[in-house]
């Protein structure tokens, strides 16, 4: 269900079950091996959700997507305080000990940036191997760019296989503004389509298989969006279809035309956008 903003004709997707709680905790609802269709699954947590700010109890903490592992692992991800956050449960909703650094990764990217910088996590896809790639944005010093978007592998235990000392992961700068990665997708061959902001724009960007960015695509691996010529556009989700060509979704702002419009888009490999009909 699309829930309005306070700022009139946007739109902000929301993830059923996952979320921010009453009091900022970040809140887990699991509900696929419910007893009953639509109640709570009792075996998980006894309720059936768990609200946790594990493992530094920060104030602020807020889940923003979620992937299950072959063996029933499930892995959170998001941010909390003002760094990225992961975290994995058991089937019964018991934190998983010895993944990641203990039952939880949380990272600040404050070590390699001046304070107020913030980083977060947007999404993740599982791989056949129980691996996963987590997509978000990160801050560091020296940027004059502010956030830029991130991306970082991950074994099936949690750890960070492309973690390198600046970014924890890849960073990478498609504008001079804010850049935010909010969905991914994977490439038959392995690559790795990032979408979301570039500033006020859509922003594409596509990686290799060892996460640095495909000079091959597009411009230098990056492609910028207006489809407005103006108002903030931002694409949360996307589809590749058979043929290899990439569907985006989303929402633009304030324009005359396009005010609170959800806008489907599809581009050729690296072309400009075709609004479909």
């Amino acid at each position: 269900m699309r829930k309005p903003l306070q700022s009139p004709g946007l739109y902000k997707r929301q993830v059923i079950g996952l979320g921010l709680s009453a009091s900022a905790l970040l809140a887990l609802a699991w509900n696929v091996k419910a007893q009953k269709p639509g109640l709570p699954d009792v075996s998980f947590n006894g309720t059936g959700n768990l609200v946790t700010n594990t493992p530094n109890n920060y104030p602020s903490s807020q889940g923003e997507t979620i992937g299950i592992q072959s063996n029933g692992r499930i892995v959170i991800a998001g941010s909390i305080g003002d760094g990225r956050y992961l975290a994995a449960l058991q089937e019964n909703g018991t934190f998983s000990t010895g993944w990641g650094n203990g039952s939880a990764i949380g990272v600040n990217d404050d070590n390699y940036c001046s304070s107020g910088c913030t980083s977060g996590l947007k999404a993740l896809k599982m791989m056949g191997t129980s691996e996963f790639i987590a997509v978000g944005w990160t801050m560091t010093m020296g940027s004059t760019s502010g956030k830029r978007f991130f991306l970082n592998k991950y074994a099936a235990s949690g750890v960070g296989l492309w973690s390198v000392p600046v970014f924890n992961g890849r960073g990478e700068d498609l504008s001079s503004g804010d850049d935010i990665a909010y969905d991914l997708e994977l490439q038959a061959d392995g690559r790795i389509l990032l979408v979301g902001s570039a500033d006020a724009v859509i922003g594409v960007a596509r990686f290799d298989t060892d996460g640095w960015l495909d000079l091959s695509y597009a411009d230098a691996g990056e492609q910028l969006i207006d489809i407005t010529n103006g108002d903030e556009e931002r694409a949360t989700a996307r589809h590749l279809t058979p043929d290899g060509k990439l569907v985006l979704v989303g929402w633009v702002g304030y324009g005359t035309d396009y005010q609170g419009s959800g806008f489907p888009t599809r581009h050729e490999r690296g072309v400009g956008p075709r609004v479909l009909e």
